[in-house]
């Protein structure tokens, strides 16, 4: 027997057993349904994050709101902060849904945001809204998405703004990266159709040109830009789970990665001087380090699935497709347990193996409300009915009659440690939040009950 308990130990407290991560999940409840954009009004310093909800633009900061503009027309649907008009001033373009989709656009006088102006694009509601210099003439120009996948670019010229470049209309457009691929200081524009396409426009010769295109094997899931090294490389992840890498190198562009990883989720995110971070709807949210021809998970929280993530000044924060907001805070390993709604934390000893939860034996018996005595065995009573339990058979008699237990009773120490495969013997389940650490025991009550 104690070799058997040696093993389980040694199982339990190896490090790297379990990829465990170093974050908690915390619901942002007050962001939901908002779209969240990240600035850096002064160089040097902390972003800013402008927040737009409903029909208001606030500013979010240190868990404070300051409103900046209010009573819009619609729903607001994207943000975008850049300097438009070439005079150093940063304009908050707002996209939003009245009924179709309208961009105003806000300047800051004495400290208040002031409308300048308005246009309509598309006859659908813009979710991808970003001000670049994509001529180098000094003006800021549009890049814009609907979210029906209709994407198209807007130039500026003597204060007002002209269509230049749309895509197929045929074709949903699902990632849009804009990027100085070739360090000549006129970014590209890299898109991708879901169909399983991806092309760069390049400004040549007052139009836009493509200056390279690609059909990769399967539908286009992710598109990643990792800016590291001389030039940007980036990444496309089809649903066939080919990974596909290029970047500039001796004035043209090259391969740079071809390979297979069935475990890549179905969004993957590049944070610069973080990493690799996928979103899987069977594994939940996957810190990942990125090797020539493979990644290797270095952590993971189950059951965490979005659709976006951005930096914060600590930790992280994710959206979900629904509108949903969660914070990835550093957080303990320490599981906060509740019988219902009461919070028994500290007092129930949790063991963690995989999947799988251990408990003490007498603590847990006790919060859930038994008389708990040991003499030769366990024996566990309420009401009119009897458990007895010893460690060595993975037996449980029920008003004596025996059934076999799933998962044995571990001893440790002389402590017995009863796992998640008793508790519908004694009338209850557990809820398990692996992304928030909250373990919740529910009654749930059996036939023999």
């Amino acid at each position: 027997m104690r070799r058997i308990i040696s093993a389980v130990l040694i199982a339990l407290l190896l490090p790297g057993v379990i990829k465990a991560s170093p974050y908690i999940v915390i619901d942002e409840r007050e962001l939901t349904g908002a779209v969240v954009l990240s600035v850096c009004p002064v160089q040097d310093q902390p972003p800013q994050y402008i927040v737009g909800q409903k029909e208001c633009v606030w500013l979010w900061a240190d868990g404070e709101r300051t409103l900046l503009i209010q009573d819009l027309p619609g729903r607001v649907t994207a943000l975008a902060y850049g300097d438009l008009r070439g005079d150093g001033e940063n304009s908050l373009l707002v996209a939003m849904d009245d009924g179709a989709g309208v961009v105003g656009s806000y300047r800051r006088r004495d400290g208040i945001w002031l409308p300048e102006g308005s246009f309509r694009v598309f006859a659908d509601p813009i979710n991808f809204l970003e001000i670049h210099d994509l001529n180098r003439d000094g003006l800021g120009d549009l890049v814009i998405r609907s979210f029906k996948g209709q994407a198209q670019v807007l130039l500026s010229w003597g204060n007002r703004l002209y269509p230049f470049w749309k895509s197929n209309p045929d074709q949903e457009v699902n990632h849009l990266e804009v990027v100085d691929i070739n360090g000549d200081g006129i970014p590209e524009i890299i898109y991708t159709y879901k169909t399983g396409y991806i092309g760069i426009l390049s400004w040549d010769e007052q139009q836009f040109i493509t200056l390279w295109e690609n059909f990769p094997w399967g539908f286009v899931e992710s598109l990643v830009i990792l800016n590291e090294g001389e030039y940007p490389e980036w990444l496309v992840v089809t649903s066939q789970k080919m990974v596909y890498g290029w970047r500039w190198q001796n004035e043209e562009i090259v391969a740079s990665r071809h390979f297979h990883d069935s475990d890549l989720g179905d969004r993957l995110f590049y944070l610069p001087g973080q990493g690799l971070f996928s979103f899987s709807q069977k594994t939940g949210l996957s810190f990942l380090e990125l090797k020539a021809a493979s990644a290797a998970e270095l952590w993971n929280i189950p059951g965490l699935y979005g659709a976006g993530i951005m930096e914060l000044e600590q930790g992280y924060l994710i959206h979900d497709i629904q509108g949903n907001y969660f914070r990835l805070m550093p957080g303990n390993r320490e599981w906060k347990i509740f019988v219902k709604d009461r919070e028994i934390t500290g007092h129930l000893e949790v063991i963690e193996k995989g999947p799988q939860f251990y408990f003490n034996l007498g603590q847990l018996g006790e919060e859930l409300g038994f008389a708990v005595s040991n003499f030769d065995s366990w024996h566990l009573l309420q009401g009119k009915h009897y458990l007895k339990i010893r460690a060595e058979s993975g037996v449980v008699e029920v008003d004596n009659l025996p059934i076999p237990l799933d998962a044995p009773v571990l001893e440790i120490n002389g402590v017995p440690f009863a796992s998640s495969a008793l508790l519908p013997f004694l009338g209850w389940s557990t809820e398990v939040d692996r992304a928030r650490r909250k373990l919740v025991f529910l009654e749930n009550w059996g036939w023999w009950f």
